[in-house]
């Protein structure tokens, strides 16, 4: 960890549920947008993102 605030890693490298997380978003109505984020640059991160896409895509 780093300062309390934890490492930036790839989408469903690190401890959030996201099963939990998106039922419980739909359990609450939600029906907003999901930002998918990558601290790095170059050919990494958009690996990273498509990646994260294709990861959360199933609890969409």
């Amino acid at each position: 960890r780093n300062e309390g605030l934890g490492i930036e890693v790839p989408v469903g490298k690190g401890e959030v549920d996201f099963p939990l997380l998106f039922s419980r978003l739909k359990e609450k109505g939600f029906k907003g947008p999901v930002t998918i984020e990558r601290e790095i640059s170059g050919e990494q991160q958009k690996k990273d993102i498509l990646e994260a896409k294709k990861f959360l895509e199933p609890y969409l």
